[in-house]
């Protein structure tokens, strides 16, 4: 993943991860984990369809399966480290009793997101493909922060063409701030901003904040 990345880098890498990246839903019965001795947890995924297959598993992602089967994450990870065999007879157990469904997201042969089947995608590749055309047209824009990390995407732009001085040497600037997360860490938002030169520093306007929530029908 990119952290503070130019706006190539960032189409670059949303290219990539569009292919490699594959979401599953299926129900809770159909995954199951295997730890070998160094601690590295594997998930199994049986699709019926032939699909699915073997994946690593992310630190985000242990911490959501652990959450969905009403583990302690702290007992979770000692489990992992200290009795991997416990562990896996632990999560399949529950797995196997569980009548949920679940969505898993992947992106480079590792399961990154454990979800609900409800979970609503919103992606970083289609946020991108609507909004930086339009923002690449604003006058004089210049971004401010770009980043992509295993979680979230953040996109901050300001335009100079919109300037007022709130008080004497105190100046701002009008911007937008936009972020998303694919993996459960937070909605779709845009959020006006008021970015002020003297600290480097910006003023989110929450009542004006757009919101999308990453929860729809299953």
């Amino acid at each position: 993943m990119k952290s503070g990345c130019s706006l190539v880098n960032l189409a670059q890498e949303l290219e990539r991860q569009l292919a490699t990246k594959q979401d599953l839903v299926v129900p809770s019965s159909l995954l199951q984990c295997r730890t070998d001795e160094g601690g590295e947890l594997k998930m199994i995924v049986d699709t019926k369809r032939g699909d699915g297959g073997e994946y690593g598993v992310t630190d985000l992602a242990r911490r959501q399966l652990a959450e969905k089967l009403k583990i302690p994450f702290a007992y979770f990870e000692r489990m992992r480290t200290e009795q991997p065999g416990l562990l896996d007879r632990n999560v399949n157990t529950w797995l196997q009793t569980d009548s949920e469904r679940r969505m898993i997201r992947t992106l480079d042969g590792r399961v990154r997101a454990v979800l609900s089947d409800r979970y609503r995608r919103l992606d970083n590749f289609d946020l991108a493909e609507s909004v930086l055309p339009i923002l690449q047209q604003l006058p004089e824009v210049r971004f401010e922060s770009v980043e992509l990390t295993d979680t979230r995407m953040y996109l901050k732009c300001i335009t100079s063409r919109l300037t007022y001085e709130m008080a004497p040497g105190d100046v701002v600037q009008a911007g937008v701030v936009i972020s998303n997360s694919e993996v459960g860490q937070g909605t779709l938002s845009v959020q006006p901003l008021l970015f002020r030169l003297v600290c480097r520093n910006g003023l989110i306007a929450a009542d004006r904040t757009l919101r999308k929530t990453h929860v729809g029908r299953a």
